[in-house]
C-alpha cells in the first residue's frame, strides 16, 4: 500500500468545544506580521512536509461556561424587568447572579 501525502491546501482544522474551554487548530498558509513571533503558531512536520500550525486555547469559553452566561444573562434581565430597574443592566455583571 502506497502512502500518499497530504498536501497543506487538503488539511482541515478542528475545534473542541469542551465544559470549560474551547480549543481550536488549523494550517495557516502565512503568518500575519503582527502573530510572527505569537505562541500559537507551531512548526510541525509530518510524513516529511513542514505545516505552520495555529492552535489555541479559549478558556472560559466552553459548552458549561455558555451555559453559565447564558441562564445568567436571563436571569439578570428578568430581575431588571420585574422590578423596572433603569439603567441597571449596564452596571450588573453575569457573575453578580451566581454570587
Amino acid at each position: 500500500m502506497q502512502k500518499k501525502q497530504v498536501a497543506p491546501s487538503e488539511t482541515v482544522g478542528s475545534l473542541d468545544l469542551g465544559g470549560a474551554s474551547t480549543q481550536i487548530a488549523f494550517v495557516s498558509n502565512s503568518k500575519p506580521p503582527s502573530l510572527a513571533t505569537s505562541i500559537d503558531f507551531h512548526m510541525l512536520r509530518l510524513f516529511g512536509r513542514d505545516y505552520d500550525v495555529y492552535s489555541h486555547s479559549f478558556l472560559c469559553y466552553g459548552k458549561n461556561e455558555f451555559e453559565k452566561r447564558t441562564m445568567g444573562s436571563v436571569i439578570v434581565k428578568a430581575v431588571c424587568a420585574k422590578l423596572n430597574i433603569s439603567g441597571f443592566w449596564r452596571n450588573f455583571f453575569i457573575y453578580h447572579a451566581f454570587v
